[in-house]
C-alpha cells in the first residue's frame, strides 16, 4: 500500500531534549526538517535542559520559527520529556517521535517509520535501525550498528541488538522486539496515553519514570508496554544514525555521576517490574548479577555507593509504581517470560516492501462430510465472491464430497446445472480433510487454494483481501479469516491459536482448563495474552478513522482451517497436507507447524470477515467416532512434532484422563480401548 493512500492529515510531534548539545544539535536538527510523510504535518518541540553551552542560542539563531522552551533545571531525559509530552498530548497528534539531539536523519527515514506505525497497527512502539558515526556525525565505514531494537537478559541486563557489529544484512528482516531504544523511539499516541500516568500532584503526565532521570528509563517504557500488551516493531526499513558515547565498554571513562545512575537506575527497573510468576526462573541468575553489582560498588566503583542509598530512599516510589504497572498488565506471566533469555529474543514481523507472488489460479476447496443444506448455502456464497472480484483470476470451485452417500449432492446437481466453474467430486469413499484438498486439487493448474468448510459462508470482501494479503508478501505461505458467529462477533478461541504445548494439552486433559481459565497455558495457547490480536480481529482503530483495518495481516502460528487461503510454492514446499491425519483434526495444525518450520508465516485477515457455523462435523459423526478421531491424532501430531519425553508423557497421561472423561462420557472408554489395542498406529 502506497504512503499517500492511507488517511491525510495526520500529525506527528518531534520531541528534543537537549543538554550541552551544541556539537550535534545543528546538524541533527536540519537533518530533521528535510523529513516529510505524504498525509503528515510534522512539528518540532525542543526543550534545553539548562545547557551550559551554545546550545540554546544555536537553535534560536538557526530555527526561529521551530518551538523551543528552556528549563531553569536539568531535568533530565525522562522529565524533559515528560514536559514536553503534558503539552503536546493537549493537541491533536497520531504519533510522538522521541528523539535525541544527536541522531541525524537521512531524507525518507522518518516517512517509512510512520508508513510502518500505520500498517501494523499491532505495534504501540516502533524502533529504527541505528548505524553509528564518528565525531564529526559522519556516518562510519563501513558501517557499524548502534541498535537494531532492544533485548533483555536472564540477569535483567538490557542491550542494543547487534551494538558494535559491522552491518552486513544480518538485521535487515522487520522483527517485533523486547524494546526500542529512546534515542529514536516512535509512540503511537493510543500507546502513549495507556502507558502514561498522571498523579494529583503532578501538573502534567509521566510516561518515563522521572526518578531514573537518564539511562534505563527506555528499558522501563519497553518492559511496561510489554507487559501492557503493545508490540514494539524493528524497522530496518527506516536507517538513521546515532553517534553513541555511552556504552558498557566505556565504562571507566565515563563520569561519575552517570554510572550512579546506572547502578541505581538498574535497581529501580527491577523494583518497577520485576515479576515473580514471569521471571522466577532467572532467579539465581539475578541475585548473582545483582551481587556482582554490588561488591563491584562497594569494593571498586566506589562514587556509586550513594547509588545504593538513593535505592533505598526511592524504593516506596517505586512500589507504588509498580502496583499501577501491575494492575493495568495485561500479557500472561508465560507470555512475558519468553522475552527474558540468554541471547536476544525476537517475534516474526511482515515487511513493508516484501517481494510479491503471482496468483492467476485459484481454487476453491469445498471438502463436504453430511453437512446438508450447509454445503448449498456454501457453494452459492462461493460462487458469489468470485464474481465481485472483477478480475481476470481464473478462478475453480471444487466440492469433495466425503459423505458415504450422495444425498447432498442429488439436489445440488439441479441447482447449479451449468455454472462455470463448479466442479463437484464424490468418489464413493471418505478421503478425509486432507484427503479432500489433495483430491480437489488433483491434475488441476493453480497457484493458491481456498479451503472452505461448508458451513463458511465467503463473500467477495473476504476473498479479496485473503487474496491481496498473500499476492502482497511471499513470505506468507497461508491467511485466514476472522470467523464471525451469526451475531457477527468475532469467535475468539477459535479464529487463532498457539501450537500446543505440553502444559496446555495436560490442562485440557484434566479440566484444569475449566478449573482455572485464566491459566496461563491456556490463555497463551488461545491468544488471549495478547490483547492486541483481539483488538486487531474486533477492528479497533479508532486512532485512525477511514484507515483500512490493516494493510498487514497479523502473524499467528495457526489459523484455523476454517477458511485459510495458501499459496501454491509454500504447500508444495513442505509437501502439502499429511494424509495419515485422517479424517480430520490436526490436519490443519501440522501443515502450520511444517510452514513455519520452513521458514514461513501465517496470519489472519481483520478484513476478510465470514460467518462460521462450526461444529456440525463433531454432531454429524457423533461423540463416539469424534473422541476417536481427536485422539487418535492428537497423538499422531505429538508423536511427529513432540520430543520423546513430550509425547511419551502426553500417551501415559491418556490413561488416567480418559478414565476421568468416561465419568460422563462413555465414548472415551472407546479411546481407551483403542490406545492398547494392536491397530492403533501410534502405538
Amino acid at each position: 500500500m502506497k504512503l499517500d493512500s492511507l488517511t491525510p492529515n495526520k500529525r506527528l510531534v518531534i520531541q528534543i531534549v537537549t543538554f550541552n548539545s551544541a556539537a550535534s544539535i545543528v546538524p541533527a536538527l536540519q537533518s530533521v526538517l528535510q523529513q516529510t510523510a505524504a498525509g503528515w504535518t510534522i512539528e518540532i518541540r525542543i526543550l534545553d535542559n539548562a545547557s551550559s553551552d551554545q546550545t540554546f542560542q544555536l537553535v534560536s539563531d538557526h530555527f526561529p520559527t521551530q518551538f523551543l522552551e528552556q528549563s531553569s533545571v536539568n531535568l533530565g531525559f525522562s522529565g524533559g520529556h515528560n514536559q514536553l509530552l503534558s503539552s503536546t498530548l493537549k493537541n491533536d497528534c497520531q504519533a510522538v517521535f522521541i528523539l535525541n539531539p544527536d541522531v541525524i536523519i537521512p531524507e525518507g527515514a522518518l516517512a517509512k517509520l510512520l508508513l510502518a506505525l500505520e500498517l501494523d497497527p499491532s505495534a504501540g512502539l516502533l524502533t529504527p535501525k541505528l548505524l553509528r558515526t564518528d565525531r564529526e556525525l559522519s556516518p562510519k565505514s563501513p558501517p557499524e550498528i548502534d541498535a537494531a531494537g532492544m533485548y533483555m537478559t536472564r540477569e535483567i541486563r538490557h542491550f542494543d541488538r547487534g551494538s558494535g557489529e559491522l552491518d552486513s544484512g544480518q538485521y535487515n528482516l522487520a522483527q517485533y522486539v523486547f524494546g526500542g531504544t529512546g534515542a529514536a523511539l516512535l509512540i503511537r499516541r493510543t500507546c502513549l496515553e495507556d502507558l502514561a500516568w498522571r498523579f494529583p500532584d503532578h501538573q502534567g503526565i509521566e510516561l518515563f519514570d522521572e526518578a531514573f532521570f537518564a539511562y534505563r528509563e527506555d528499558a522501563d517504557l519497553a518492559w511496561r508496554a510489554l507487559r501492557a500488551g503493545w508490540r514494539c516493531r524493528y524497522e530496518p526499513s527506516s536507517v538513521m544514525y546515532h553517534q553513541r558515547v555511552v556504552t558498557p565498554e566505556r565504562r571507566k571513562s565515563l563520569a561519575p555521576e552517570l554510572n550512579r545512575y546506572s547502578v541505581r537506575n538498574r535497581f529501580l527497573l527491577q523494583l518497577n517490574n520485576w515479576s515473580c510468576c514471569a521471571n522466577l526462573w532467572s532467579l539465581p541468575h539475578l541475585v548473582f548479577r545483582n551481587l556482582l553489582v554490588i561488591a563491584g560498588v562497594l569494593f571498586t566503583e566506589t562514587s556509586s555507593v550513594p547509588a545504593l542509598t538513593d535505592v533505598f530512599r526511592l524504593a516506596p516510589r517505586a512500589l507504588d509504581r509498580r502496583k499501577r504497572i501491575f494492575a493495568s498488565a495485561r500479557l500472561s506471566a508465560g507470555a512475558m517470560a519468553r522475552w527474558f533469555a540468554r541471547s536476544p529474543v525476537t517475534e516474526p514481523a511482515l515487511s513493508l516492501s516484501p517481494h510479491k507472488r503471482s496468483i492467476d489460479r485459484l481454487v476453491i476447496a469445498i471438502i463436504n462430510y453430511r453437512s446438508g443444506a450447509r454445503l448449498k448455502l456454501c457453494i452459492e456464497k462461493a460462487l458469489a465472491a468470485v464474481k465481485e472480484l472483477e478480475s481476470s483470476l481464473v478462478c475453480q470451485t471444487i466440492v469433495v464430497d466425503n459423505s458415504p452417500d450422495a444425498t447432498d449432492l442429488a439436489s445440488l446437481m439441479g441447482h447449479f446445472p451449468n455454472e462455470a466453474g463448479l466442479v463437484i467430486l464424490h468418489d464413493g469413499q471418505n478421503l478425509g480433510f486432507a484427503g479432500g484438498v489433495e483430491r480437489a486439487l488433483e491434475g488441476r493448474d493453480w497457484d493458491g487454494v481456498l479451503i472452505l468448510n461448508p458451513d463458511v459462508a465467503l463473500t467477495g470482501e473476504a476473498l479479496k483481501n485473503m487474496l491481496q494479503a498473500v499476492i502482497s508478501n511471499q513470505e506468507l505461505a497461508a491467511v485466514g479469516a476472522t470467523l464471525l458467529n451469526s451475531d457477527f462477533t468475532p469467535q475468539h478461541g477459535f479464529i487463532a491459536r498457539r501450537f500446543p504445548t505440553l502444559a496446555s494439552t495436560l490442562m485440557e486433559f484434566f479440566f484444569l482448563h475449566k478449573i482455572f481459565p485464566l491459566n496461563r497455558y491456556t490463555a497463551a495457547y488461545l491468544l488471549r495474552d495478547e490483547p492486541r490480536f483481539r483488538e486487531y480481529v474486533d477492528c479497533k482503530y479508532s486512532q485512525y478513522p477511514g484507515v483500512p483495518v490493516s494493510a498487514l495481516p497479523y502473524l499467528v502460528e495457526q489459523p484455523a482451517g476454517a477458511c485459510l487461503m495458501v499459496a501454491r510454492d509454500a504447500y508444495q514446499a513442505v509437501g502439502g497436507f499429511d494424509l495419515d491425519f485422517w479424517p480430520a483434526w490436526f490436519e490443519d495444525v501440522d501443515l502450520a507447524k511444517r510452514l513455519r518450520s520452513a521458514g514461513y508465516q501465517l496470519a489472519v485477515c481483520a478484513n476478510a470477515r465470514v460467518l462460521h457455523e462450526g461444529g456440525y462435523s463433531k454432531e454429524s459423526i457423533g461423540d463416539t467416532a469424534f473422541a476417536r478421531i481427536w485422539y487418535k491424532n492428537l497423538l499422531r501430531y505429538w508423536k511427529k512434532h513432540g520430543s520423546f519425553i513430550e509425547y511419551s508423557l502426553i500417551r501415559g497421561s491418556l490413561v488416567p484422563a480418559l478414565l476421568l472423561r468416561a465419568l460422563y462420557s462413555r465414548a472415551h472408554l472407546h479411546v481407551l480401548l483403542d490406545l492398547f489395542s494392536r491397530n492403533d498406529p501410534n502405538s
